[in-house]
């Protein structure tokens, strides 16, 4: 696990931690045939799997299979094949040698951990690295933050026990601490200070930092970053917004269709006056006539700029200087 990691990062939290987990009571092991024909619920073998990732320390996380061939859904597949549930915050999940790995932020009386892969030794926080670390330094203010590479009482070649023994010297010692990196207390802070101007104007209010002004909330999915409350608030401004919107562009619609006729009439004034000024500057009628009616598209053209040039010509004489 750490042999020659440089840059992945384990946040580590306390294992007493009490953490609200949802229970959902027990489950029943299941067995899953790919060739059971005919049941209706069969599944072909050549479908995908889908990570629901779930809410942060809900422990609500889940497995589901899409088969597109038979357009079948089976859920909690993780949780039915095994009996016990995923965990809390599926990330992702990759198939090797048939066996499908995901990896999980466990909820629960164990040690739970995340791994980032932001340059944090000089300062370089990934946004959804920083949001994690904030969330698990509001759930436990003495994480740490270690890495196999250049920490103490780690090494290559490590067992499960001495990786464990390594981590707990440094969250019992206080070492690494995720609370000394000002990134992360930083961002911690401009969130509560956003949570209470948010509060005082009425507004919702978003429990991650944002990568830019083009980083917003999806209106289809909810990922736990705002109270229930909130969000509904922010769907009804955004609808607001969208009704609003949809109103201008109607009145833009109908003003403009109103304005054609006055529009019509001033570009018809403007081109008589053209007409009756190049004239009256002894522009030729047959150069009018070819600007206007020539049928090739590149004779009008010409003629339209030999008018352009004897009007701008004309002018310069008379002392209205040059084009």
């Amino acid at each position: 696990m750490f042999n020659g990691l440089k840059r992945g990062i384990v946040i580590c939290a306390c294992a007493a931690l009490a953490v609200s987990c949802m229970d959902y009571g027990p489950i029943e092991k299941e067995d899953f045939e790919i060739d059971n024909i005919g049941s209706g619920d069969e599944v072909t073998g050549k479908g995908l799997f889908i990570t629901n990732e779930g809410n942060f320390m809900y422990g609500n996380a889940s497995l589901s299979y899409y088969d597109p061939e038979k357009k079948h859904v089976e859920n909690e597949v993780f949780a039915r094949a095994n009996a016990i549930k995923l965990g809390d915050v599926a990330q992702s999940m990759v198939i090797r040698d048939g066996i499908g790995w995901t990896i999980v932020y466990r909820a629960g009386r164990s040690w739970n951990a995340l791994t980032i892969w932001s340059d944090i030794w000089n300062g370089e926080w990934e946004t959804n690295d920083l949001n994690d670390a904030i969330g698990i330094l509001k759930a436990d203010p003495d994480a740490v933050i270690v890495n196999g590479y250049y920490c103490g009482h780690f090494g290559e070649d490590m067992t499960i026990d001495e990786i464990a023994a390594g981590i707990r010297w440094h969250y019992e010692g206080g070492r690494n601490r995720l609370a000394d990196y000002c990134e992360v207390t930083q961002g911690r802070d401009a969130l509560e200070e956003g949570r209470k101007a948010a509060e005082a104007a009425g507004l919702p209010f978003c429990e991650r930092l944002a990568d830019g002004g083009d980083d917003e909330l999806s209106p289809y999915i909810y990922d736990g970053s705002m109270t229930l409350a909130d969000r509904e608030k922010m769907q009804q401004a955004r609808e607001a917004f969208e009704k609003l919107a949809d109103a201008l562009r109607e009145i833009a619609a109908k003003l403009a269709e109103a304005l054609k006729p006055v529009i019509n009439a001033v570009l018809s004034a403007l081109k008589k006056l053209w007409k009756v000024s190049a004239k009256a500057i002894g522009v030729p009628p047959k150069w009018l006539h070819l600007a206007a009616h020539a049928k090739k598209a590149r004779t009008r053209k010409k003629y339209r700029n030999r008018i352009r040039r004897y009007v701008f010509e004309a002018l310069a004489a008379e002392g209205g200087g040059g084009p």
